[in-house]
């Protein structure tokens, strides 16, 4: 198969996925909006698998890995800020010291599961 016609065929894909998943939603049916979501998940790998043509280079992986590292950054740093003023100024901002509480975890666990990809890929390729 060529671009053009797997771009066509995950256009349709997309759009079918997305009106099939807000029509299970407001039927009030989770379950199959999340079927909805694995089933187009594994069609799309199975149109991936038919491409000929090479659509991934090691500069696109190169730009979404500098991207995902910014990403990680950004978040991490953002919700540690948030996180740290709603559970400390809790007289200005009331009631949100639970959510500044989940905001500084998920800081933390989010670093966490980084130090621990960069552990398994550093002994992947030799690093330690």
């Amino acid at each position: 198969m060529d671009l053009k016609t797997y771009k066509k065929y995950l256009r349709i894909l997309i759009i079918t996925v997305a009106i099939l998943v807000s029509l299970a939603i407001t039927t009030g049916n989770g379950y199959l909006a999340v079927l909805i979501v694995i089933i187009g998940i594994f069609t799309k790998m199975n149109l991936s698998k038919k491409l000929d043509e090479v659509i991934e280079d090691e500069l696109l992986h190169k730009v979404a890995e500098k991207a995902s590292y910014l990403t990680i950054q950004v978040v991490c740093l953002l919700f540690a800020l948030l996180g740290v003023f709603l559970t400390t100024f809790e007289t200005y901002v009331p009631g949100y010291t639970l959510i500044g509480t989940c905001l500084a975890y998920s800081a933390i666990f989010i670093l966490f599961v980084n130090m621990l990809f960069r552990y398994i890929f550093s002994k992947k390729y030799g690093l330690i």
